[in-house]
Formats: C-alpha cells, sequence, structure tokens
C-alpha cells in the first residue's frame, strides 16, 4: 500500500467487487423456482401421472390387478359353540365357546367384464373363491370339530313369520314338525364343515301339505344357502357353500380415466341404481367402490365408502388417526354402525323410527336377508351393553382383536393394510306357536364372525417406498433448499446492497508540494488524517486564526 494513500474500512471495500443487485435477483429466482416447483409444477405433473396410472384401462397393470387379485386376502372365521342349549331351550342365558381361528384363502376375481368407452364405465360379475388352509388355522383344527349352534332354518322360519306374517306361524310349526321330524330343541349338533360349507341335509320327502309348501321354497332357488342334492328332494343347507366360487352379481362401475377420482365407484348393481331395501333413499343409494380399488387423493373428512351386495348397503368407515405401515405414512379409517336412534340419517334402517330401531352398534338385516339376522362388530364390540348383559359367558370384547381398520395411502389410493372384522347373530324371541321354542330366552345370539384380512406385501411396499415415496422426498428436498437458499440469499443480498449505498467512499488524497502563492490552500486542505483525528483539525483551525 503506499503510504500517501488511505483507504476507509468498511463491508464496501472487503465486498466492494459484488455486485448485491445481481445476486439478489439470482437468489430471488432459485426461491421462486422452488415455491413454483413445489406447489406448482410437480404436483401437476404428478397428478397427471397418477390419473393416467389409476384408470382401469384394458391391457394397463392396474387393469389386471383389478380383474384378479395376485393374491389371497387372508379370511379367517370364529364359530360360536352353545355349551348349555338344554337349559337355554328352557329360557337360561346362553354359555358360549369361541372355536378358531379356521383359516381360509379367499381369492377375489372378476368376470364377463365389458368396456364401455362412450361413458367410461365397467360392466362384470365377481366371485370369492374360498380355500380352507388347516395348516394356518389354530393348531388341531381341520373342520371336523363338533359344534352345537342354533338350527338355522328351524329359528330362521319361525322367527321370520313371528315378525313378517305372525298367522302364519301354526303352519310354519307343522312343516318345521314335518321336515325336521318333531324336534325337540331348536339347535343344531354337528361337523364345522358341514355348517360353513359342505351343508346340512334338510328332509323335504313329507308328504304333508304345509312341508311340501315350504320345500317348494327350498327348491325355487329364492334361499340361496340352500342348494339341491343328487337325491329327489333332499337339499342341503350352508352358511358359504352356495357361494364359493359363484357370482355375486352385475356391477357397473367408473373406469376412471376420464375422471380419476371416479374410479371403482359404484354406478349400479345387477341393473339397478339404486336399492329398494330400506326406509329411505339415504340408505338406498350406492355410495363408493366394490372395495378392490380406490380413487386417489382421498381426504380425511369424505370417509372410506364401498358398496356391500352380501349386507345390502354401502359401507362407510370414518377418520381416526394417522397411521404408518412399514415407513408408509397413511391414514387410518375405522368402522361403528352407530345409533340408529339419535342419529337421523342412519333412521331409514329403523323398521319405525326412531322406536322401532337397531340397538347402538348393531344392524338388522331383516329387510335384506328375510330373517332377523343382526349384524355387530366381534364379541358386540362398541354394542348396547345389554347384548353383552344377555349372554352368560364367552364374549370378552376388546379394540385390538375385534375392530375394524383399514391404514389407506391416500396418494395411490392404496389400502396398505386392513381387519374387516363382522359378528352374525340372531335376534331370538319366544314363540309360543312352536313346541321347540315356547320357553326361549329374548337373545340376541352369536353364530360366528369373520375376519377378512390383508397386508400390503413386501413387493408393493417396496414399489411404493422406492420408487414413490423416494421421488416425493428428493422433490421435497429440492423444494425446501431452493426455498431457504434462495430466501436467505436473496435477503442477504438486498440487506448488502441496501448497506453499500448508504456508505461515504473517501477518495485517497496525495499530499501537493506547496508553491509560492498557494500557502492560503494548502492551509485549506483538510487530509484524511485530520478527518480521522478531530483534534489535529481543531489545532489547525486556531493557528489559522
Amino acid at each position: 500500500m503506499q503510504p500517501d494513500k488511505e483507504y476507509e474500512l468498511s463491508l464496501q471495500s472487503i465486498f466492494g467487487e459484488i455486485n448485491f443487485k445481481k445476486y439478489s435477483a439470482i437468489f430471488g429466482g432459485v426461491f421462486l423456482f422452488g415455491i413454483l416447483f413445489g406447489y406448482v409444477l410437480f404436483p401437476s405433473l404428478f397428478k397427471g401421472l397418477i390419473a393416467k396410472k389409476i384408470g382401469l384401462k384394458p391391457g394397463t397393470e392396474i387393469r389386471e390387478l383389478y380383474t384378479k387379485v395376485p393374491f389371497p386376502i387372508d379370511f379367517r372365521m370364529y364359530i360360536f359353540n352353545i355349551t348349555n342349549k338344554d337349559e337355554v331351550t328352557k329360557g337360561a342365558k346362553p354359555m358360549l365357546q369361541e372355536i378358531g381361528p379356521y383359516y381360509f384363502e379367499e381369492w377375489k376375481e372378476k368376470f364377463d367384464m365389458t368396456d364401455n368407452e362412450e361413458d367410461d364405465t365397467l360392466t362384470f360379475n365377481m366371485k370369492n373363491t374360498f380355500i380352507f388352509r388347516p395348516d394356518l388355522s389354530r393348531k388341531g383344527l381341520n373342520g371336523n370339530e363338533i359344534i352345537t349352534t342354533v338350527h338355522s332354518l328351524i329359528m330362521g322360519m319361525a322367527l321370520a313369520t313371528n315378525v313378517d306374517k305372525k298367522p302364519m306361524l301354526p303352519l310354519v310349526s307343522k312343516a318345521i314338525d314335518g321336515i325336521f321330524h318333531n324336534p325337540t330343541n331348536p339347535f343344531w349338533t354337528g361337523r364345522v364343515m358341514d355348517y360353513l360349507f359342505d351343508g346340512i341335509e334338510i328332509d323335504c320327502t313329507s308328504e304333508e301339505f304345509e312341508a311340501k309348501a315350504t320345500c317348494s321354497v327350498f327348491g325355487s332357488g329364492e334361499v340361496k344357502a340352500i342348494q339341491p342334492t343328487d337325491r329327489e328332494n333332499i337339499y342341503k343347507f350352508s352358511i358359504f357353500g352356495a357361494v364359493n366360487g359363484s357370482g355375486i352379481g352385475m356391477y357397473k362401475v367408473f373406469r376412471g380415466i376420464k375422471n380419476f377420482r371416479d374410479v371403482g365407484r359404484v354406478i349400479t348393481f345387477n341393473d339397478e341404481t339404486e336399492m329398494d331395501v330400506w326406509g329411505g333413499d339415504e340408505c338406498n343409494n350406492y355410495k363408493g367402490t366394490d372395495s378392490t380399488i380406490f380413487p386417489p387423493g382421498l381426504k380425511k373428512e369424505d370417509g372410506l365408502w364401498a358398496y356391500e351386495p352380501s349386507l345390502c348397503l354401502s359401507i362407510g368407515a370414518h377418520y381416526e388417526r394417522d397411521s404408518n405401515f412399514q415407513g408408509i405414512p397413511a391414514i387410518r379409517f375405522g368402522l361403528d354402525f352407530g345409533d340408529a336412534r339419535k342419529n337421523e340419517k342412519l333412521q331409514c334402517y329403523c323398521l319405525d323410527p326412531p322406536h322401532d330401531c337397531p340397538r347402538p352398534g348393531t344392524l338388522n338385516m331383516f329387510q335384506c336377508v328375510g330373517a332377523p339376522i343382526v349384524v355387530s362388530m366381534p364379541h358386540f364390540l362398541n354394542a348396547d351393553p345389554s347384548l353383552l348383559y344377555k349372554i352368560q359367558s364367552g364374549l370378552a370384547p376388546n379394540a385390538s382383536e375385534h375392530a375394524v381398520y383399514i391404514d389407506f395411502e391416500t396418494i395411490t389410493g392404496s389400502p396398505v393394510n386392513a381387519a374387516k372384522r363382522l359378528q352374525f347373530n340372531l335376534d331370538i324371541v319366544p314363540v309360543p306357536e312352536v313346541e321347540c321354542m315356547k320357553k326361549l330366552p329374548e337373545v340376541v345370539m352369536p353364530l360366528f364372525w369373520v375376519e377378512e384380512s390383508a397386508s400390503l406385501n413386501k413387493t408393493y411396499v417396496n414399489i411404493l417406498k422406492y420408487r414413490l415415496f423416494l421421488v416425493l422426498r428428493i422433490v421435497a428436498l429440492i423444494k425446501w433448499l431452493c426455498i431457504l437458499i434462495g430466501g436467505f440469499g436473496t435477503g442477504f443480498s438486498a440487506y448488502m446492497h441496501f448497506k453499500n449505498q448508504n456508505v461515504v467512499t473517501v477518495t485517497p488524497i496525495t499530499k501537493v508540494e506547496q508553491k509560492e502563492g498557494d500557502a492560503e490552500s494548502v492551509n485549506n486542505k483538510v487530509t484524511v488524517h485530520e478527518i480521522l483525528d478531530p483534534t489535529k483539525l481543531m489545532n489547525k483551525n486556531e493557528i489559522k486564526k
């Protein structure tokens, strides 16, 4: 540094060559890119990609998965064995013993599929095929266990008539005596597999008028659970035998190619645009999908809806909490049948609202199946406490084993972990017109409960984690880096630019040799040293005076 030059120490002397205005513009561009890319451009591109992938277009991977689920659903069944049938016949509280689980593979497949390009719909039938797996059932269970349960036909015929056509009870009583050979109690004892799939034999060889009239209904096919055999006038009744591997009915749903938010939504079932079962339009409408696919982008407040033909209703699950499945963020939906007496939206499920309504936590299926079947959560979880009180032993409800839940990944619309659990019960009352049912207690008798459960296997978990969510994490990282770096850089550059605008730049002063006649001008010069040392300036002024 030349001794005759002086510089002011300031930020300008350090950053004097930097154009902060230019850098402020650059960092501002980075900040805006982060905002636009993270919140506008990528979401729009991603939404378009999801919409393209989710539509049920023929030949696509999603269509193949939709047509046939490539893995079995876990299907478990628990049977309630009645251990004191003689006492119950006389009016005592039932003592129950839960037996299970019996494990089945449930394979879901759609067939007779027809595309309609014009309205972007798809029609199909669907079937569920059950394969018993004793090796995966509770140890020692093979389906040959002997149980005692209510005789579904004896009680079903009498109780249904008692509800709907009471004057015909004497005829039904004679029919029961003729078909079931004057039973002394309304219970059945036999093999588990006969009850579930193989069938309980029904002897319709009686020549009595009442028996023949009733058996003509069995032979008409109106009761799906009753199937003919290769012997004349001999039929078989089972819980699942008739539906195993057979079509459920014809669905018509949206394919979701034109509007991905409609994918899988049920439009008609068996050519009907709504049901004609319940007492109001709200309960008769089809809501949601066929339960094998759901639209992406689902919101918590929307709930999760699916139409279930076997129950004649659209089931709605509500948001419970945020959840996580093997590192995949999800939201959990749960199911509760509620209380129709207090909720006006549910009163279309009542026979005579608000007085004759299902008990809290249950749904009366009489209008759907023509029998006093009551659906609840297993062990009457979250149901009217009086239902438990009327069972002497054998029930112990708890949420971890008996609640319904679905962990749902909302971005792709994928259920990643789910368990649907339902208990089927018979609403029993004494029927004086039927000899073996005169003294029965008033009780909602548990028959069995089932659990359908599925979890996304490792292959699909990895696809979501390492294809979808890895991309989303990278995008989020880029977005926030751009926002943070751009925001900080813009702020700092702007600060430096305006700071340097206020700094006084002092030009170095070169000493000038004094010449004759210039004494006054020299005396009037102020040097940098004098500016930096005010005492020298004061002394100089005094000398001048």
